[in-house]
């Protein structure tokens, strides 16, 4: 993510993909992403119901997460990075289509700002 910014401004193609592709993935460890034995998330990570009666930290843990991918996307965003883009794109709609209610909190002003940007 450091040397993105410079690959970009040096048109340096092949190195901006790498960085792509290694930010995807990135993207998709943040989002909890799981492929077997088939491609979902882990609504139990990003499910607040999930936590009732449980500690704080790993509501805390959660909502950190959702802030790295907004970041991500952001960043993604300024250097078009396609491939993440279209992780985070995923992992946004699973929220808003699959568990509404129980991510509201997660939307907050800096990460509405962002996905309406």
């Amino acid at each position: 993510k450091i040397l993105t910014p410079w690959f970009h401004e040096f048109q340096m193609e092949a190195y901006m993909e790498e960085c792509d592709e290694i930010l995807s993935k990135k993207m998709k460890v943040l989002s909890k992403k799981e492929t077997f034995p088939q491609t979902c998330y882990k609504d139990s990570f990003w499910d607040k119901q999930s936590y009732e009666g449980k500690p704080f930290p790993p509501l805390d843990r959660r909502k950190r997460a959702f802030k790295k991918i907004i970041d991500l996307l952001q960043f993604a965003c300024i250097y078009d990075l396609k491939e993440t883009k279209l992780e985070a794109e995923k992992f946004i709609e699973y929220l808003l289509d699959e568990i509404r209610a129980e991510t509201s909190d997660l939307f907050d002003r800096h990460a509405i700002k962002v996905l309406v940007d």
